[in-house]
């Protein structure tokens, strides 16, 4: 996470109520996808590339490849751009294909999310981002840009994956109400949490009956602190409001 940008104290993640969710749920796991499955055309799929590169850049990326002894300082810069651009694209895609991805919302109250992320019928879970896994310097908040980019420069400079995180984080800005923010690990999987770090869960409008007792009983015994909540819809404008449910 870039330095100016400020860690919020709860990050949201919209799921629906599938027996793989609630297991999960039970076992305190936070899955981590693999991007190659994402639903934008464009997430993770950008092409990265470089032009008009400086004398000093050609330098250090000379000095800085394992090849360098083949790579003269004498060639075009343009003959320089298209050989780094070849290896940077090979190098983004072999972190896209290893890379493991959990994505939240700052917010819980989308209406669009409830209903492409949990069905309308799911549950929003709330975490508290100051504990682990979400300070451990793997978390990006997603940037929203006009424009596919993704620089080949960084790329070929990052020392490893890590330094990247933060360019495989960017979005159409057509995105921007989702407030994403992105967590990163080496491979995909799961991971566990402490207990403490679910704050709530927040039950869909349209949540089943047979989904509220048995989220209500998950939280009941695993989560001796966290709270529940039941979603309605506000009667005068677009939003959710969220009624405390006793435990």
């Amino acid at each position: 996470m870039t330095k100016q940008e400020k860690q919020p104290l709860s990050l949201f993640r919209y799921r629906r109520a599938d027996e793989l969710v609630l297991d999960h749920l039970c076992r305190r796991i936070i899955n981590f996808s693999s991007p190659m499955g994402f639903n934008d055309a464009y997430d993770f799929r950008i092409v990265p590339y470089m032009n008009n590169l400086t004398h000093e850049q050609i330098e250090q990326m000379v000095k800085d490849h394992p090849k360098r002894a083949e790579m003269p300082l004498n060639m075009p810069a343009q003959a320089y751009e298209e050989q780094f651009n070849s290896i940077a694209a090979k190098k983004w895609e072999e972190w896209r294909q290893i890379l493991g991805v959990a994505c939240f919302s700052a917010r819980n109250d989308e209406v669009l999310m409830w209903a492409h992320y949990s069905g309308g019928k799911g549950l929003c879970l709330e975490f508290d981002a100051q504990k682990a896994p979400f300070n451990e310097g793997c978390l990006y908040k997603v940037k929203y840009v006009d424009r596919p980019e993704a620089d080949a420069f960084q790329i070929l400079t990052a020392p490893d994956e890590r330094s990247a995180y933060q360019l495989l984080a960017s979005k159409s800005r057509e995105w921007k109400y989702e407030q994403e923010w992105r967590l990163f690990k080496e491979a995909p999987g799961e991971r566990c949490y402490a207990t403490e770090v679910l704050k709530a869960v927040y039950l869909g409008v349209e949540a089943e009956e047979s989904t509220k007792e048995r989220v209500r009983a998950i939280v009941k015994e695993i989560y001796p602190h966290a709270k529940l909540f039941q979603g309605r819809c506000r009667k005068k404008e677009f939003g959710i409001n969220f009624d405390e449910v006793p435990l």
